[in-house]
């Protein structure tokens, strides 16, 4: 598979001005930070989180992300 991709520098001012804004609508980063969030929400009241796995191994991005929050499938 090709990817081709061009960054504006639109693009780059867009990031840039959003990239704080990244961890309240995505559930991203390193195993630390996503177990200190799965905590918040727990703390919080939160009992389920819905995630969707994206590209050619969803078998393995669902696995990758269940050892870094160290939850289980049920």
């Amino acid at each position: 598979m090709k990817v081709i991709s061009c960054v504006t520098a639109v693009d780059e001012e867009a990031v840039a001005l959003a990239a704080d804004l990244l961890p309240q609508f995505t559930f991203s980063g390193t195993a630390q930070q996503l177990q200190a969030r799965v905590a918040e929400y727990e703390a919080g009241g939160v009992t389920e989180l819905v995630y969707q796995p994206a590209g050619p191994d969803l078998a393995g991005e669902l696995a990758r992300v269940m050892e870094a929050v160290g939850g289980s499938v049920s």
